[in-house]
């Protein structure tokens, strides 16, 4: 019998939400291994795809070694080539496939049943300008032309629906935003980018229909008041200030939709899904998931936890249903090392009250 625990969360909303746990996941991947990052994960129709995964290894300390400190934890590290599939429906995990190379993380886009994998980490080095997709029906994997750009930061990407992928540094802002277009009719990228004509430090985006909406700071405004980061340092808890903004496909025209929100440093990735993202905020001793719609700014706190959950991966499978899967706890200035939470998978029902939704 799978387990539940029930959540009544009173901060933006009254709310109730089962937490379920679900199948082991069957792969390896220790969010710990490389600066707290999530495994790599894409939902498609009604499977969670997860590929790669990064892991420590058993070692053997010398003592009498000077050079011990200095060794790379990447010897002390495996990567894997190997991906996992999760059956929402069947609550069940098999083998999918392998991986064209080990890799410990990528970013992913799903384009109709294809997946698209990107700013990839591989086994031996920090980054990768490689390119590969994967087709989920036929299982077949195709090397894709390195990308022809340099970025900032990570790649962060969304699909029109048309057939188009967009893609922008999260820290390109520092010199010029400008989102690169790839045309997936034939795995061509456009000779005709667009500028956008405000710098952003971006953590998120969502190809609308007319506009790219963007989560994320004003590098201009920050600059001109000298302010960025706010800090608690009691309990060393750092939040960012995000704001959304819409910028045209046509000229890059980019405005702010004047709506701002708050985001805990370590939260981790931030699920997607239509015009909803989902972001568990990590906060000294819980975390709080909460959805927010960036067309009609509406904003529902799910569930809290009772503890902090770092670096999980989040996979809305519909507006009031997520995945979460792996993560750790966050790191806090009373403690001198994190605690892995291992095989942490979860599904987390949002049930609002009756009277919520009049």
């Amino acid at each position: 019998m799978l387990k539940k625990l029930l959540f009544a969360p009173i901060l933006t909303a009254i709310c109730a939400a089962e937490l379920v746990s679900i199948a082991n996941y069957t792969g390896k991947h220790d969010s710990n291994c490389m600066f707290q990052q999530t495994v790599t994960g894409a939902v498609v129709n009604d499977k969670l795809y997860t590929f790669g995964g990064c892991f420590k290894i058993p070692y053997v300390v010398d003592p009498n070694d000077s050079r011990e400190s200095y060794i790379s934890y990447v010897s002390r590290q495996n990567t894997t080539d190997l991906s996992q599939v999760y059956d929402i429906f069947r609550d069940a995990w098999s083998f999918e496939t392998k991986t064209p190379i080990p890799i410990k993380h990528a970013a992913t886009q799903v384009v109709n049943k294809t997946i698209y994998f990107f700013d990839m980490k591989p086994e031996k080095r920090y980054s990768s300008m490689g390119m590969y997709k994967y087709d989920t029906e036929s299982k077949s994997w195709t090397t894709l032309p390195e990308i022809p750009f340099l970025w900032h930061g990570n790649l962060k990407s969304c699909y029109d629906g048309r057939g188009k992928v967009y893609f922008v540094g999260s820290y390109d802002g520092q010199e010029r935003n400008i989102v690169q277009i790839l045309d997936t009719t034939n795995d061509q990228w456009s000779q005709s980018p667009i500028f956008m004509d405000k710098r952003l430090d971006i953590w998120q985006m969502i190809c609308n229909q007319d506009h790219i909406k963007f989560i994320a700071k004003d590098l201009k405004k920050i600059e001109d008041e000298d302010t960025d980061r706010t800090v608690w340092y009691g309990g060393e808890i750092m939040s960012d200030t995000l704001e959304l903004f819409s910028t045209s496909y046509l000229d890059g025209t980019t405005v702010s939709d004047n709506y701002t929100f708050s985001l805990n440093y370590g939260s981790g990735t931030i699920g997607r899904l239509g015009s909803w993202i989902f972001v568990g905020n990590v906060g000294r001793t819980e975390t709080t998931f909460y959805r927010l719609n960036t067309m009609t700014q509406e904003n529902v706190t799910m569930a809290t936890l009772p503890y902090n959950l770092a670096a999980p991966l989040i996979a809305p499978v519909n507006e009031r249903e997520i995945l979460i899967l792996g993560g750790s706890k966050q790191l806090s200035y009373d403690r001198t090392h994190r605690n892995a939470i291992k095989n942490y998978n979860h599904k987390l029902i949002y049930t609002p009250r009756k009277y919520d939704e009049l």
